[in-house]
């Protein structure tokens, strides 16, 4: 059985983007301001999982040629299996470290530990909210900081103040900006289609929830706070935030570490 998260266009905001024909997916044939090339959408997913080889055994696999935009994670008896079609790479707003969120995410369904979904057939596989944990404060970062290492990671401007007064090292600082830049994109992403209806926005939190969401998505709002939590507090242990997380031992996202 698979989780699926497909990604289908119906959205105006790229009408200015993308032609009307292509609402619903976009053809290998089709040129986007996408930075993600074919080598390159086989290549990040394994970048990624090459980093936690030692977890589990899990296979990749890719359709390049597949023109809908969907990722998703799997398990076929005891096989786990990473799912990517080619047109969510296409999609004109995808950039290299937004494509490695996506591998972190649904590597994080098979790896990211409990809390697991409640349906029987995907018992196995961690809560959307916890995939969504672990791809930002365990995963994202290793992919750049490795970039970092590599001198393949600049500044960019996003957020770019409260990322600097948050961070004295400079690495710190340009993988805080582009976790952020990435939270934002993805954000837009799920506008696109129309998943959420109103953008994030850093002045506010999603309220605690009374319940863990272990079925479904947490709010777009929600989701947007889990990265941004993750980018300022990187190298700490970030307790999983209670807008999708419920415990009595769990204490609000660690807001002290926020700038203001």
């Amino acid at each position: 059985m698979k989780v699926i998260i497909i990604y289908f266009l119906s959205l105006p905001l790229f009408a200015s983007i993308v032609s009307e024909d292509f609402q619903y997916q976009i053809p290998d044939t089709t040129q986007t301001t996408s930075e993600i090339t074919e080598t390159e959408f086989y290549s990040i997913p394994y970048e990624i999982l090459n980093f936690f080889s030692n977890e589990r055994q899990i296979q990749l696999k890719f359709d390049w040629s597949k023109p809908y935009f969907s990722a998703w994670a799997s398990k076929v008896q005891d096989s786990y299996f990473m799912n990517f079609w080619g047109g969510f790479a296409r999609l004109p707003i995808m950039t290299k470290a937004t494509w490695a969120f996506v591998s972190c995410h649904e590597l994080g369904h098979i790896i990211g530990g409990s809390p697991y979904s409640r349906t029987e057939l995907l018992s196995w596989s961690s809560a959307e909210g916890q995939a969504d944990h672990f791809a930002w404060n365990v995963c994202l970062p290793k992919y750049l900081q490795a970039l970092f290492d590599q001198e393949k990671l600049d500044f960019i401007f996003v957020n770019e103040s409260k990322c600097l007064l948050q961070y004295e090292l400079i690495d710190k600082q340009i993988i805080c900006q582009h976790m952020q830049d990435v939270a934002r994109r993805f954000n837009e992403i799920l506008l696109y289609m129309k998943i959420v209806s109103l953008p994030a926005t850093y002045e506010e939190f999603e309220e605690a929830t009374s319940s863990t969401i272990f079925d479904g998505y947490p709010s777009g709002q929600c989701r947007f706070d889990i990265a941004r939590s993750a980018s300022f507090n990187l190298g700490l242990e970030v307790k999983r935030n209670n807008c999708w997380f419920a415990s009595e031992e769990q204490k609000p996202i660690l807001r002290s570490h926020l700038p203001k």
